[in-house]
C-alpha cells in the first residue's frame, strides 16, 4: 500500500546561539570572579548576590552585543509590526565548582533568558533543555523531533544562548574538575504589542 503524506513541525520552540567574535578579556573575567566573592548557594551551584550585572561599566560592551543579539532575536523570530524591543530586567553571575549542577527550572516574569558563557572546559559543559510535559512515555527504536525529550547543548567561552524564558531547562553536574562561570540574565517585551482592538496592548 502506498501512503501519500506530509509531516511538518508545527510550534517550535526557538532555540537562538551566537558566539562573540572575540575573547573575553582578563578585565571582564577578572570583574566576573570578584563579583562572585559575594554569592549565595542557590539549588547546586553558586548565584551572584548582585542581580544588575549587565549594567556594571566592566560589562558595557558585553551588555551591548547582548543587546544586538537580543533585537535580531525578536526580529528574526516576531517581526513585530509596531515599535518593539527585549529590555534586560535582570542580570546575575553563576559558579559551577566542581560537582555542582544548577536544578531544573523555568524564569518567571520574563520573556526570553539567555546565558553568556564565561568560563566553560570542553564540550562535557552543556545546558539541559526538556520537552514540557506529557502524559504519554511511549518507547521507541530511534527518537525524532516529535518524540525526544530534552537536548544537551555544548557550550564554549563567549557563547550567547537566547530561549523562551517558559522553556525547561538545567545544567548536568559538572565533571570537568574545573569551574564553570557563567552570567544568566532574563528580558521582557517593552514597547507597542498590538494595537489591534480587544487586545491593544503597550508595555
Amino acid at each position: 500500500m502506498k501512503l501519500d503524506f506530509n509531516i511538518q513541525a508545527i510550534f517550535p520552540q526557538p532555540l537562538y546561539s551566537s558566539l562573540m567574535d572575540r575573547a573575553l578579556t582578563k578585565n571582564e573575567l577578572t570583574s566576573a570572579r570578584q563579583y562572585l566573592k559575594q554569592s549565595y548557594g542557590n539549588e547546586g551551584n553558586r548565584t551572584s548576590a548582585i542581580m544588575t550585572v549587565l549594567d556594571k561599566s566592566e560589562f558595557a560592551e558585553i551588555r551591548s552585543w547582548i543587546q544586538a543579539n537580543l533585537d535580531n532575536y525578536l526580529s528574526r523570530i516576531y517581526n513585530p509590526k509596531n515599535n518593539l524591543r527585549l529590555e534586560i530586567t535582570q542580570s546575575w553571575l553563576n559558579l559551577n565548582r566542581p560537582g555542582d549542577y544548577h536544578h531544573t527550572h523555568t524564569h518567571p516574569n520574563s520573556w526570553v533568558s539567555g546565558v553568556f558563557y564565561l568560563e566553560t572546559h570542553g564540550k562535557n559543559d552543556t545546558i539541559k533543555f526538556e520537552k514540557n510535559y506529557s502524559p504519554w512515555n511511549i518507547e521507541t527504536d530511534n527518537g525524532t523531533p516529535f518524540t525526544v525529550e530534552s537536548l544537551y547543548l555544548s557550550v564554549a567561552p563567549a557563547q550567547l544562548v537566547l530561549f523562551p524564558s517558559s522553556l525547561i531547562h538545567s545544567v548536568p553536574r559538572n565533571q570537568t574538575g574545573k569551574e564553570r562561570v557563567s552570567l544568566s540574565f532574563n528580558s521582557m517585551l517593552k514597547g507597542i504589542i498590538s494595537t489591534s482592538t480587544g487586545c491593544a496592548l503597550t508595555l
